[in-house]
């Protein structure tokens, strides 16, 4: 994994450009990136190719993910989400939309990623944001710090 800073003219902290090589762990990835250059509060999007890939889809009224695992390259067509703090620690929340080699499309919050080829994420920040427990459905719930 590369981290690139991306310069600010305002003296903000730098929003980042993270870049995975084969066999990075996007959620891995991004929280040490967050770690490293100390962000509470991002958007966070990017594009590329991953194999070793497992989303799910969150049911009701059982709330409990269905998950699927797929093993074989497919690209990144999209990927979506925050970085935020959670019992003290970065927190990666992601959803993706993938295709393979017949072109149809899946997604699905991702559970986990391994770049295959790269991943091209860009963390652009916010605010400080915070996950807090989300009882009714057993989750955890984005807000803001201030």
């Amino acid at each position: 994994m590369n981290v690139h800073p991306l310069a600010t003219d305002d003296g903000r902290p730098p929003d980042l450009l993270v870049v995975l090589a084969p066999g990075d762990e996007l959620h891995a990835s991004m929280i040490e990136a967050a770690r490293q250059f100390d962000v509470r509060g991002a958007m966070v999007s990017g594009i590329g190719a991953v194999d070793d890939l497992e989303l799910g889809y969150f049911t009701l009224p059982e709330k409990v993910y269905v998950r699927r695992v797929v093993t074989h390259r497919v690209e990144a067509v999209s990927l979506m989400g925050n970085l935020s703090m959670k019992d003290g620690a970065p927190f990666l929340h992601c959803h993706g939309l993938f295709t393979g080699l017949d072109f149809g499309a899946f997604g699905g919050h991702v559970f986990r990623a391994t770049a295959s080829i790269t991943l091209e994420m860009m963390v652009l920040r916010t605010g400080a944001m915070r996950r807090t427990p989300e009882p009714m459905f057993g989750l955890t719930r984005l807000c803001g710090e201030g």
